[in-house]
């Protein structure tokens, strides 16, 4: 359940930042997009810019969602 959240955020915006990167060097290269291949370097800093925005939005909602589970009340 913990990961839903994350990947449902991750993998699409992964994506977009790979389009996105495509179309800008292409546009660079004056290549046609399709025949665009995006350096390793671009992959990892958007896997990167993915993952760490992805934390950042679901973490506090897990520490949360921990905290609930493992609060016990004096009864």
């Amino acid at each position: 359940m913990r990961d839903i959240p994350f990947s449902a955020i991750q993998f699409p915006l992964y994506d977009l930042l790979k389009i996105v990167s495509i179309r800008m060097i292409a546009r660079r290269n004056g290549t046609s997009e399709a025949q665009t291949e995006v350096p390793s370097l671009v992959n990892s800093v958007n896997g990167s810019i993915a993952g760490a925005t992805s934390g950042f939005l679901t973490t506090p909602l897990d520490v949360l969602k921990t905290r609930r589970m493992t609060f016990q009340t004096d009864s």
